[in-house]
């Protein structure tokens, strides 16, 4: 019962309900999902418990739901909410089931606010299973905005690698390319693109995050996933470009060595001194 109703503070946990793109949020987001999601988060606001847990299907006994219910009225209860806007929506589909998880951001007398809810949705019914609240440090589009003041020194040590890698991949790609003379170049401009491992950085909280089993193209991105998630930075070790680069080192160094002469073998004609 505490992992479906919870009420927190911080802000990574409403990030990961953030991470769809625009098109996805909305596909999942019919209108009638929205709706009774929307209606929820003001059963709660209004104190309508009565009316918030006729759809509920939580697990776990009376009095664990009181408590927790407690917990997300000393949140939610007697705030004015002028409006909800959606943030990000998650399907997870099994079998005949889907759980649908539609976030949302709205501001109060008190301050922002983000809220969750999860419903599961059958062919013909639908129950409410889980409820998140939690406080805000401000509208999360400002929040995570790309800015460069106030950063950590990992986050300016992320940037400055996203940007080494990409320009590192970039010019040795630039470079092969315009070596007409190089073997097989077109392969070795390909491969000099492709970066090894993953290092990423969350722009708005600092947290840094590596993956050694990845490829990326140009060794770095810049990726916000929706208008209200944090920039990602990320970079990946250049090996592409640094085997690509030792390729055509060895190619010139081939040119500038001379052939070796091959012996010269003894004519049948010529007489044989003994």
């Amino acid at each position: 019962m505490r992992r479906v109703l919870r009420c927190g503070v911080g802000l990574l946990a409403v990030m990961t309900a953030a991470c769809g793109s625009d098109s996805l949020t909305k596909r999942i987001a019919t209108p009638e999902r929205d709706a009774r999601a929307q209606r929820a988060i003001r059963q709660l606001v209004a104190g309508e418990r009565d009316s918030f847990l006729a759809q509920a299907r939580f697990d776990g006994d009376s009095a664990t739901t009181a408590r927790a219910l407690f917990q997300i009225d000393s949140v939610l209860r007697g705030r004015r909410v002028d409006s909800l806007t959606l943030i990000g929506a998650n399907q997870f589909t099994s079998g005949n089931t889907d759980r649908i998880t539609l976030s949302y951001e709205f501001r109060t007398e008190k301050g922002w606010l983000a809220a969750s809810v999860a419903t599961l949705d059958s062919a013909s019914t639908w129950a409410l299973v889980g409820f998140h609240v939690e406080p805000l440090v401000g509208e999360l589009r400002a929040a995570n905005a790309f800015r460069l003041a106030g950063r950590s020194a990992a986050q300016y040590l992320g940037l400055l690698a996203m940007v080494a890698c990409a320009l590192f991949s970039l010019g040795t790609a630039i470079f092969l390319a315009t070596r007409r003379q190089f073997p097989k170049r077109w392969r070795w401009v390909l491969a000099s693109l492709v970066g090894v491992g993953m290092v990423s950085v969350n722009w708005t909280t600092g947290a840094v995050a590596s993956r050694l089993f990845s490829v990326q193209l140009l060794g770095a991105s810049a990726v916000q996933p929706s208008e209200f998630a944090p920039w990602i930075l990320s970079f990946s070790f250049p090996i592409g470009a640094i085997v690509a680069l030792g390729r055509y080192r060895s190619f010139l160094q081939s040119l500038k060595t001379p052939p070796t002469p091959e012996p010269l073998e003894p004519s049948a004609s010529q007489p044989t001194v003994t």
